[in-house]
């Protein structure tokens, strides 16, 4: 199961008028909401900043940082600008279940090295399982 912090993001990555805040006003009185929404609105803003990338143009690079907690550097170079975007794995798992975007992230995940991939293979993985057994409106 997930914490309630990001079972909210999930949420509101997966569903419109979570994120209203006209529509749950007292909710996001609550500072756990106030992140949720904070980290939803991070990671929709990276999934528009990853299908805008230009076809043929330079894929995004990822960046391991495995002192615990392990965090993913993911960086992207856009037409008028670049991002680096630091995640946590369960972030990043959040992040690969919008559509379309697992193929590009598990593609920028296998450019990094052996041993880099061999740690993210013994975490990943349980993070992925954790999140199909947790319905995504939960």
């Amino acid at each position: 199961m997930l914490d309630p912090l990001h079972r909210d993001i999930r949420r509101m990555l997966h569903d419109d008028h979570a994120r209203s805040r006209n529509r749950n006003f007292d909710e996001f009185e609550d500072p756990s909401v106030q992140r949720a929404a904070h980290v939803a609105r991070l990671l929709l803003s990276i999934a528009d900043d990853l299908r805008a990338l230009p076809d043929g143009g330079a894929p995004p690079t990822v960046e391991l940082h495995p002192e615990a907690p392990p965090r993913l550097t993911l960086h992207l170079e856009l037409a008028r600008h670049e991002r680096a975007s630091s995640l946590s794995l369960l972030e990043w798992a959040l992040l690969r279940e919008i559509d379309g975007l697992a193929r590009v992230l598990d593609a920028a995940l296998a450019k990094l090295p052996i041993a880099q991939r061999a740690m993210l293979n013994a975490s990943l993985p349980e993070i992925y399982a954790r999140l199909s057994r947790t319905p995504r409106d939960a």
